[in-house]
């Protein structure tokens, strides 16, 4: 089992970044060959194992969840562009 930890950097100035814990899960060792962390300039976005997938506005900070999967998502992959529109694709 491993801990993957996410942070968010939080500008003071130019020199100063300051980052804090977002997120701890647990997974258990397998092998994926996907990614489980999408980001573009807008948005962050994370599988958590029971199927749902996490969304993070890293503007505003505003969190919201992605349902419906039936299975735990094994590959992210997030729209370049940081416009308030963008398109998220997750395989389960």
């Amino acid at each position: 089992v491993f801990t993957l930890l996410l942070t968010a950097p939080r500008r003071r100035g130019m020199q100063d970044v300051e980052s804090r814990s977002l997120s701890m899960l647990r997974r258990s060792p397998a092998l994926h060959t996907g990614s489980l962390i999408a980001a573009n300039g807008r948005f962050a976005c994370y599988a958590i194992p029971s199927g749902v997938i996490r969304v993070i506005d890293r503007q505003t900070e505003a969190l919201g969840l992605l349902r419906g999967h039936t299975r735990e998502a094994v590959d992210l992959s997030i729209t370049a562009g940081g416009g308030d529109e963008c398109l998220l694709a997750a395989v389960a």
